[in-house]
Order: structure tokens, then C-alpha cells, then sequence
């Protein structure tokens, strides 16, 4: 830690202390319980959703700030988001890739 006296101006009647800490992050916002699986922890719940117009399939809703590099998502699924929703039919997967994109590959498992 270094500390700095400022001698004082006109305006100032005292001397005045500017004070730097140096700090490292690794960038982490957020603490996570390691013993819940990524997907399980974005996992918001359940929801029906109709992709031939007639019968209702059960889809996993999960929020994507939640899914970390590496999570794989087999759909039925729906992902959302602020500013956008994603859905994952079923057949599909949905997978992080290293860019933090949600990739979709029909019949992956």
C-alpha cells in the first residue's frame, strides 16, 4: 500500500491523502455451491410448450446467465434471457462452447 500527502491549495485547509491498494480478481461476480451441477442451478423450472400445434411437450426453462462453459442441455428446453429466449427442440441439444455461445445441434446427445 502507498500513501500520498497532496499539500494543500487555496482551496483546500487541509493536506489531503490519496491512498492506492493495489487488488487482483480473477473476474469471478459470484460464488457457487460446487456440489450443484451447473445446469441444475440455472434450472428455473418446467414449462409446456407445443411444437406441432397439437400436443404439449414438458421443457426445461433455464436462465442463461446461469450456464457455464461446458453445460449441455437436451431438449426440450427453453434458455432465456434479458434480452432474448431460446428454445432447444426436442432431438436437439444445447451446448456452452468456450465463447460462451449457445450452440444447437440437432440429434447430439
Amino acid at each position: 500500500m502507498s500513501l500520498d500527502t497532496v499539500k494543500p491549495t487555496d482551496e483546500l485547509s487541509a493536506d489531503v491523502h490519496r491512498v492506492n491498494v493495489p487488488s487482483t480478481s480473477d473476474g469471478t461476480t459470484e460464488v457457487r455451491d460446487a456440489r450443484v451441477p451447473l445446469t441444475q442451478s440455472a434450472r428455473k423450472g418446467m414449462r409446456l410448450i407445443y411444437f406441432d400445434g397439437a400436443n404439449a411437450s414438458q421443457a426445461s426453462v433455464y436462465e442463461r446467465d446461469g450456464l457455464d462453459v461446458g453445460v449441455m442441455i437436451q431438449g426440450p428446453a427453453v434458455v432465456e434471457q434479458f434480452d432474448a429466449t431460446t428454445v432447444v427442440p426436442p432431438g436437439w441439444t444445447g451446448r456452452v462452447d468456450q465463447h460462451r455461445n449457445l450452440v444447437l445441434e440437432k440429434g447430439a446427445a
